[in-house]
């Protein structure tokens, strides 16, 4: 009797998959119109950006944190999954690279993607990509400005590994428009050469594939879970460095020789700060707010400014360039690690650099301070 039902139970056990697949075939070829990729990134020969009307399921390569959703506009931007520009309404743009994309975290959970489900009467424009720097935000604000969208608000996320990216990644050649890479980068895996089973499968199984991302992001979160608190007795609190940010705590004879020198240091802090003028410019032209915000690393809270003072130089240029404000979050953070036990696991991603969702609240509650209540 025992064998009977089993049996029972396992035929319909395949019926309900055999008919789930079916409808997950039905659903994925006429109703779920959105392609679902490994990630939006569009590279060409020297540049790379987002695809347009992409969705994605992404793993930062800290393997330790869990995968994100992208979704993108039709314009290649990352957004909460809904198209809701209007020409009528105000736009907001942020510029930024990776901690403004929202690097490791669902939007919803990011400061950008916060600011856009809270103010629906704004166009919120989010033209951040990883590693990008001042020369690239430059260039995709000219981009937007030339299909005639005119920000009211620009909102610059100047990261300190920018002036690293500005000497070593990006470069704006005489005569040119557009920058290029001046030098080789990882690339994400591309779906253009998907074929066989695997492009069956991509674009035939769309829930499926859902579903088991929602399930891989669940025990993901149940494992970092039990493995941050096996290893809370065990670990270090130790900040580590890193090459982007050393110059602020260094002396400039002392920068790791592997990827710059005082020099290049120089070159990438001239760069920065021709950049934001250009960007000021643009936005005095169009006659928009221009805020710079700032945010601590974890290294630049614990091993100081005392070789370069990153604050005084945002600062500094934003007199100079008469920028609306500078939106400091030092004090801020720096009152946090003050007070926080544990506070380098509390407030970014796990052995990563990056803001985790705590840090993105706290980031966007300060930008609704600073820009919409004032």
């Amino acid at each position: 009797m025992a064998l009977i039902n089993f049996k029972r139970y396992l035929l319909l056990f395949f019926i309900y998959i055999f008919f789930f697949l079916i409808g997950d075939v039905i659903l994925s070829n006429f109703f779920y119109d959105k392609n679902l990729s490994y990630a939006c990134y569009k590279y060409s020969k020297e540049f790379y950006n987002l695809k347009s009307n992409c969705s994605s399921y992404e793993r930062w390569e800290i393997r330790k944190n869990k995968p994100f959703k992208v979704d993108t506009d039709k314009n290649g931007y990352r957004h909460l999954g809904k198209e809701r520009f209007k020409k009528e309404r105000e736009t907001i743009a942020f510029l930024g690279d990776s901690q403004t994309y929202g690097l490791g975290l669902e939007y919803r959970d990011t400061f950008v993607g916060k600011v856009e489900k809270k103010y629906d009467n704004y166009n919120v424009l989010n033209l951040a990509v990883p590693s990008y720097s001042p020369t690239v935000y430059n260039y995709t604000l000219k981009q937007l400005l030339k299909r005639k969208v005119y920000p009211s608000k620009i909102v610059l996320v100047l990261d300190i590994g920018d002036v690293y990216q500005e000497f070593n990644r990006w470069s704006l050649f005489p005569g040119e428009k557009k920058p290029k890479l001046i030098t080789k980068i990882h690339k994400k895996k591309e779906d253009e050469n998907i074929k066989g089973w695997k492009k069956i499968r991509r674009e035939n199984f769309k829930i499926t594939r859902i579903i088991i991302y929602n399930l891989k992001k669940y025990l993901k979160s149940i494992k970092i879970f039990f493995t941050s608190e096996k290893d809370k007795f065990h670990r270090s609190n130790k900040v580590e460095q890193t090459h982007f940010a050393e110059f602020t705590y260094k002396n400039k004879n002392d920068l790791n020789k592997n990827f710059w020198d005082n020099e290049s240091l120089q070159v990438g802090l001239r760069k920065v700060s021709l950049n934001l003028s250009d960007i000021s410019k643009l936005s005095k032209k169009i006659n928009s707010e221009f805020y710079i915000l700032i945010y601590p690393w974890p290294e630049t809270l614990e091993y100081g400014q005392n070789y370069f003072n990153w604050e005084k130089f945002v600062e500094d240029n934003c007199i100079k360039i008469k920028c609306t404000k500078v939106i400091n979050l030092y004090s801020i953070f720096r009152h946090l690690k003050n007070n926080t036990k544990d506070f380098r696991e509390k407030y970014f991603l796990n052995d990563d650099i990056h803001s985790n969702e705590k840090s993105n609240k706290i980031i966007y509650n300060e930008i609704i301070k600073e820009i919409f209540e004032d």
